[in-house]
């Protein structure tokens, strides 16, 4: 009887252990599982936040904001605009006619003895070329002459690779050959306005002024004395008359290959200046000057009045009247 009982308790004993067995399982899991859900969620936004700033460098913007054509990087300024030689005796000479965004329009005279050619140049990748290196639409070259153009701060160097027929009157040098064009006629042009010149005549250059501008005329210059007609031009115009004592000023506008001059005179005294003469020629030699200019308005403008820039009489005459 006392073994029943025995066994009665022991049972009892083993059976309430093992009903508290798995309470004591389920407590313990259940706060193991909430550390990692809260590390994996951690986890999961801590990349958000650090992917988000790494996308902006990632845009093109640096490369965007500093554009840089060729033409921007081979194309002269205006101011090399103008006749150049290479020496003294103005043997070898360069006239930069029009710089243009994609081309350039020049005169030169390739060898001592010959006259001038005009060619037309344009940057070709990253160098200046012309002749048959460079032909602009809606126009030909019969000649098969080529080369390049460099400026620099020192002047213009021109290359010639090929002479083709350019050189009818003396044996073309060799190919390769460069002339240095370091010198630039009439640099002592006036910057205007200026309060060098005397109040007379800065009045009457500053009306001429005006009128070339708002007639169309760009790249007025002005000088303290005439333009060297031969080099500019190939003109050869005997000098101004003018009184003992008394001196001039030129005032020089441009319309493509066509230009407008006007002379002031200023009398010895300094008191008194006047428009003397407006005349018109262009960088082939044809000029509109004194009874020719007269005939030519036929009494529809007074001589000492600038004409428009595109005066369509005027072209004609200069370019298309052959």
């Amino acid at each position: 009887m006392k073994n029943i009982k025995k066994i009665v308790f022991t049972l009892f004993i083993v059976t309430l252990c093992l009903s508290l067995l798995p309470s004591c399982g389920k407590s313990t899991p259940g706060k193991t599982e909430t550390a990692p859900e809260t590390t994996k969620e951690t986890e999961a936004v801590t990349p958000v936040t650090t992917e988000a700033p790494a996308t902006e460098p990632a845009t093109a913007e640096p490369a965007e904001t500093d554009p840089t054509t060729p033409e921007e990087q081979t194309m002269p300024s205006q101011d090399y605009v103008g006749a150049w030689y290479t020496d003294e005796s103005k043997e070898m000479t360069l006239r930069i006619l029009e710089i243009n965004s994609d081309s350039i329009i020049f005169q030169a005279n390739p060898a001592p003895e010959e006259y001038f050619i005009q060619v037309w140049a344009a940057e070709v990748d990253g160098k200046i070329l012309f002749g048959n290196k460079y032909v602009p639409e809606g126009h030909t070259r019969d000649e098969n002459l080529a080369g390049s153009l460099e400026f620099n701060e020192n002047g213009i160097t021109v290359t010639y690779e090929d002479f083709g027929d350019t050189c009818k009157n003396s044996t073309p040098p060799p190919a390769g050959t460069s002339y240095v064009y370091t010198i630039k006629s009439e640099t002592d042009l006036i910057d205007w306005p200026s309060d060098k010149v005397p109040g007379a005549a800065a009045a009457v250059i500053q009306d001429a002024v005006d009128e070339l501008k708002e007639k169309g005329w760009t790249d007025i210059e002005v000088m303290p004395h005439e333009p060297d007609y031969t080099l500019r031009w190939q003109a050869g115009f005997d000098p101004y008359p003018l009184n003992e004592g008394d001196s001039l000023f030129s005032v020089v506008g441009r319309a493509g290959k066509t230009f407008c001059t006007v002379i002031v005179t200023l009398d010895s005294t300094e008191t008194e200046a006047e428009r003397a003469e407006v005349f018109y020629v262009g960088t082939n030699g044809r000029r509109l000057r004194g009874t020719d200019l007269e005939n030519f308005l036929n009494g529809e403008s007074s001589p000492d009045v600038i004409l428009q820039a595109d005066d369509q009489k005027m072209q004609d005459f200069f370019w298309t009247s052959y």
